[in-house]
């Protein structure tokens, strides 16, 4: 059976913000920006195989690919992967990661096809990876995409913790095609549109 920790510590009366959870985010910004400024144009030249479709904002990529486009998407589970390990259950690890990267491709309105996965642990457990298994096996059949490959890493001197069974990092690019003459969503909005959230 999976491990179980009877109950969970208390949460102290903090804020429930980024600061008190130890981001920075001014820092963060700063580091994207920095990335970003270090990155170079892509070496495809526009109208070929490859080559960088303009996207305002959003949560994705977009590249040509013959008479479609391929928008790609990477997220990962996250600090919501602290509880995982804290409560020893995994079932639902899979069905967040992949609803991150749906999400975000659709946000950038294209439809989900395929992803791979990435998994990180300090050390390999198999009734670990089958929990997170078959929750994968239930995201996909939700999102109606293909699990088509993936990696796992054994990572135990990068980042050692108590319970070496315990995964430390989830994540999975999205792959998916969008016809070529339809529009992204984001050359869709404009200072008129509204935007609704169901929660």
């Amino acid at each position: 059976m999976m491990k179980r920790v009877p109950r969970v510590p208390h949460v102290a009366d903090t804020p429930m913000d980024y600061a008190g959870s130890g981001v920075d985010i001014d820092a963060e910004g700063a580091a994207v920006a920095s990335l970003i400024g270090a990155l170079t144009s892509s070496p495809r030249q526009p109208g070929t195989r490859g080559a960088p479709v303009p996207l305002l904002g959003g949560f994705g990529g977009i590249i040509e690919f013959g008479d479609s486009h391929l928008a790609l998407a990477t997220d990962g589970v996250g600090s919501k992967l602290q509880l995982a390990n804290l409560l020893g259950r995994y079932e639902g690890v899979g069905i967040d990661c992949v609803a991150m990267n749906v999400n975000d491709l659709l946000c950038v309105g294209a439809e989900p096809l395929a992803f791979v996965d990435y998994i990180a642990v300090p050390q390999t457990d198999p009734e670990t990876h089958a929990a997170i298994g078959a929750s994968l096996t239930e995201a996909c059949r939700r999102a109606r995409v293909t699990l088509a490959g993936g990696e796992t890493a054994t990572l135990l001197s990068l980042i050692p913790i108590s319970d070496p069974t315990r995964p430390l990092y989830i994540s999975y690019p999205v792959f998916c095609l969008h016809k070529k003459n339809d529009q992204h969503t984001s050359r869709q909005l404009d200072s008129n549109s509204v935007r609704c959230s169901i929660c």
